[in-house]
């Protein structure tokens, strides 16, 4: 089980496969929790997070929402690195210092001082009404200001933030590596939201990629090793901002057209092998999202979107989650069982060139959920 996924002067990676909420946070504290189990342990952890996508877990009972820190963090003592890639807003940081007390007393945090840094300024422009950020129905939680001021050398980074200085340091996990440290890197969002990924402008700001990752943690793809691919049998993207006239009419300034329906937010479109689908054709709960607590759209499997995420991937193990939702009876666009799931993606990796992937089943939220599954 997780064969390889540990492997010395490599980094390894646990990176979504659709538009996010496949269930990292799950998958990363189910796949440490069975690591140290086994005594095995990375050596270092990193991310390059932003306070937009929110990982969420439950191990024995205990559940963690994180956004900075990583999830696997919380299951083991290795160091915590938020690269150079992250995008940090230090009042989530704190706050989560704040819930997880014990991290600060067996974890050593630093912080790369090049990260960027989410002002309030930040957060204002993409709150406005006619922001690109409303349009498209973005978290609007100041990420993509952040990052694109860091490109224009007039946005705040780490090293310049009163708060952040006592965690300041800027090292070359290349070093690491070449003595044989094992790291494993943490990757939010999903593949399909990658800002090259096809559906511009209704992305995150950024690719969401192993190459990506690697890049914002400056290491060379020789140190690239294994990485755990999260999958969800229904995809989902965030809500569409869908605020009545009235609401909207409220919020405008006298400088500000007033026709509401442009400041409506439409979360953008899907792949041409699925449709979109409603959590009451699932016959289950809507799923509210982690950053914008508004209720999910959810979609139909594709196996488009699958392959371009396991061409960019090339993942040894698969984590395929939100098993609990699949009925097999042909309804909702969705006529697998678990197990006919299972082949048709070990089929998807075999037909990319990967071989045998080990592919693991979550039937639940919990760590407890998930089920290795033998036959290849």
């Amino acid at each position: 089980m997780l064969d390889g996924f540990i492997q010395r002067g490599k980094m390894s990676f646990i990176l979504g496969g659709q538009f996010g909420s496949e269930g990292k946070g799950a998958a990363s504290a189910w796949a440490v929790t069975e690591l140290v189990k086994t005594g095995r342990a990375f050596d270092i952890i990193t991310t390059n997070a932003g306070v937009q996508s929110g990982h969420t877990s439950i191990h024995e009972g205990k559940k963690r929402v994180l956004f900075h820190l990583p999830t696997a963090a919380m299951f083991c003592d290795a160091p915590v690195h938020l690269n150079a890639g992250s995008i940090i807003d230090p009042d989530v940081l704190f706050r989560e210092f704040d819930e997880n007390p014990d991290f600060r007393y067996t974890h050593r945090l630093t912080i790369d001082p090049f990260a960027a840094v989410v002002t309030q300024e930040c957060r204002d422009a993409e709150m406005a009404n006619d922001s690109a950020q409303t349009k498209i129905a973005s978290t609007r939680k100041g990420v993509g200001q952040a990052l694109a001021r860091k490109v224009l050398r007039s946005g705040m980074v780490a090293k310049d933030h009163p708060r952040l200085q006592p965690f300041i340091f800027q090292f070359s996990m290349n070093d690491d590596l070449s003595k044989g440290a094992s790291i494993l890197a943490e990757v939010p969002q999903g593949v399909s939201l990658s800002l090259n990924g096809g559906f511009y402008p209704h992305t995150t700001s950024r690719d969401c990629t192993v190459a990506q990752a690697a890049s914002d943690a400056g290491i060379h793809p020789h140190f690239v090793g294994q990485t755990m691919l999260v999958l969800r049998t229904f995809p989902i993207r965030v809500g569409n901002i869908n605020r009545t006239a009235e609401e909207i009419r409220e919020t405008m300034t006298a400088y500000e057209s007033k026709d509401p329906e442009q400041y409506k937010g439409y979360s953008g479109g899907v792949y041409p092998d699925q449709y979109e689908i409603s959590f009451d054709d699932l016959g289950v709960e809507a799923e509210i999202t982690t950053v914008t607590k508004r209720v999910r759209r959810i979609f139909t499997w594709s196996d488009q979107q699958v392959v371009d995420a396991i061409r960019v991937s090339r993942p040894s193990v698969i984590f395929l989650s939100f098993c609990d939702y699949l009925r097999g009876d042909g309804q909702a666009g969705q006529p697998y069982i678990t197990d006919e799931l299972v082949r048709k993606v070990r089929g998807l990796c075999r037909a990319e060139g990967l071989g045998n992937v080990e592919v693991l089943t979550a039937f639940g939220p919990t760590t407890a959920d998930v089920r290795v599954n033998e036959s290849r």
